[in-house]
């Protein structure tokens, strides 16, 4: 949580936008304007250094951005750089390797991890994949494989890799360029990498069209190679397997069970992510782990193989309709379909479906969808004919007759049906203050005709109306010097007079500096999900302060001699 917090700091103060519109409402969504709030000063108390330096905590990681300096810390490790300010900028890392975010920074000389500098042109740059302590033995926690379009590396360490540009992530294990496949750092000799099923690969497992590859080694079962079929089905020449996500097994087949001799292995291939066939029998894998029934087998006859269709986890042979393997009843099998990407919303020539729910449409046509009827899925809307039906967890509208002008609109899939029908409810949630050039300063504080606003936001689940809930507060801010307010490193604001930590005063704006961040202390034992507040060692024009952020705070001046036993470095 500390360390996410420091990001959320760093992203603010790095990544502002000079004019924006305030975020926009969803008709779920109240807006609530309250008048005033003032800035309140925090509060001091020698009593604060007492406890921080019994129980010092470890440094929080990440960098700190001063106006000629920058600081990397992390745990009991603090480095002071000098990189161009002008060019400096915290790296954007997402997706599995996000944990480790705060340890990439850039200027335009190069690239600079854990606060240490590597001189490279930064052209590219993306994390592709972690290392971590239990996947393979490492130096760090976890390590991450990263490259520019120049080279790649594994933390500080050049790897080998021959096109770095295309070099990208297949797993957690495995990674790929245009010419070759890696298992981690190494090269997996053999590996067909143009016809690699990366969709399909699995952790220490990744298939091409001829092998199917553990831990970096082509994988042989019973003397004979294995290709991947589907996502759990393997087959050699004389066997099938599926792979039944044991962990940490010492050999790769114990990872699977052999199927029954049923298959008819040269002609066995994936249909979809549940289905197989082959010249005799459609088969059904329901991905659950571990297998419950070897069989199978859906009872489609041979002869009507050739016909069928498959809608996710349901499929028609033209006779009849199967939900996986059993008989579904109540459809007429030769005109059934499903909307694209939500297999539960169905259609025959007798009506459209909520699954068993028949909906509410007058139906005088066959419903055929792309034609005269249609889904617009991220307004719950369905449209048949010139109807229209809206359907939410707690709210739910039909409407028999739509005009040509809001059919075109309603098509376009950005407008709401009770925007054009709204309900009493939904004219009053609905009001909002005029957000017309708003300057914003941070997500929180917006400046707008000389006045300061503070966005207040919170979310909750409503169990009663099983939907969430999200409430924006506006509240005018009084006691800053409005004109001068601004977002200075780090997250905070100053003006003309002082720093802020959001409506909190801090000190005098002259000459301050963030010397290191500590953790907080973990409430409860480390059992309370709430965020511990961290401390923050400040220096300005006055001296030196230890402050806990978190509410309305607290703070104490600190001597020269106090700064020395925190930083281990000789005050001036």
């Amino acid at each position: 949580m500390n360390r996410l917090l420091l990001l959320t700091l760093l992203l603010v103060a790095c990544g502002q936008k000079p004019m924006k519109q305030l975020p926009a409402t969803t008709t779920n969504e109240e807006v609530v304007v309250q008048d005033t709030i003032a800035v309140s000063d925090i509060h001091r108390t020698d009593s604060l250094w007492h406890s921080f330096k019994k129980y010092k905590r470890p440094y929080v990681e990440g960098y700190i951005i001063n106006k000629d300096y920058v600081i990397y810390q992390e745990k009991d490790t603090r480095k002071i750089i000098k990189p161009d300010m002008a060019s400096f900028a915290i790296l954007n890392v997402s997706g599995s390797a996000a944990d480790i975010i705060l340890i990439f920074a850039k200027d335009k000389n190069g690239i600079y991890y854990q606060g240490d500098f590597i001189k490279i042109d930064t052209t590219g740059f993306r994390v592709v994949g972690v290392i971590s302590h239990h996947d393979k033995p490492s130096d760090y926690w976890e390590e991450p494989i990263w490259r520019t379009y120049k080279q790649a590396f594994r933390g500080t360490k050049p790897i080998a890799i021959s096109d770095p540009a295309t070099f990208e992530s297949v797993t957690t294990c495995y990674f790929k360029d245009k010419n070759y496949l890696y298992y981690y750092d190494q090269k997996v000799e053999g590996a067909d990498v143009a016809t690699l099923q990366k969709e399909l690969a699995d952790e220490e497992f990744v298939s091409d069209k001829d092998n199917t590859y553990y831990q970096g080694k082509p994988f042989i079962y019973k003397g004979e190679r294995v290709q991947q079929v589907s996502n759990n089905i393997y087959k050699t020449a004389t066997h099938v397997l599926r792979y039944n996500a044991e962990y940490d097994k010492e050999r790769a087949e114990d990872y699977f069970i052999e199927l029954p001799d049923y298959f008819d292995i040269p002609t066995l291939r994936r249909l979809n992510d549940f289905y197989l066939i082959d010249k005799n029998h459609l088969y059904y894998d329901e991905n659950s782990y571990p297998l419950g029934d070897e069989d199978l087998r859906v009872p489609i006859p041979k002869e009507n193989l050739s016909k069928i269709k498959l809608f996710e986890v349901l499929v028609t042979d033209g006779n009849k309709l199967y939900n996986r393997k059993e008989p579904l009843s109540g459809y007429d099998a030769a005109t059934f379909g499903v909307v694209p990407g939500h297999y539960y919303y169905l259609y025959d020539k007798n009506g459209v479906y909520n699954w068993r729910k028949k909906l509410p449409f007058h139906y005088t046509n066959r419903p055929e969808y792309g034609k005269n009827f249609f889904y617009m899925d991220n307004q719950r809307l369905f449209i048949y004919e010139d109807q229209a039906y809206y359907s939410g967890y707690d709210d739910s509208l039909y409407v028999p007759h739509l005009s040509p002008q809001q059919l075109v609109l309603l098509k376009e899939g950005n407008t709401p049906l009770r925007e054009l029908f709204p309900s009493q409810d939904d004219k009053q949630k609905n009001k909002e203050i005029d957000t017309t050039g708003f300057e914003q300063l941070t997500y929180s504080f917006w400046r707008h005709n000389g006045q300061i606003y503070h966005l207040i936001y919170k979310e909750w689940y409503d169990s009663d109306q099983h939907d969430w809930k999200s409430e924006r507060r506006y509240v005018v801010v009084k006691g800053y010097d409005n004109a001068s307010l601004r977002v200075v490193p780090n997250g905070f604001l100053a003006d003309k007079d002082y720093w802020y930590d959001g409506t909190t005063r801090l000190f005098p704006s002259k000459d301050v500096e963030l010397l290191a961040i500590y953790e907080g202390y973990e409430k409860g034992w480390g059992m309370d999900p709430a965020p511990s507040p961290n401390f923050y060692l400040f220096k300005n024009a006055q001296g030196y302060w230890l402050a806990e952020l978190s509410g309305e705070g607290a703070m104490c001046p600190l001597t020269n001699e106090q700064v020395r036993q925190l930083t281990d470095e000789p005050m001036s």
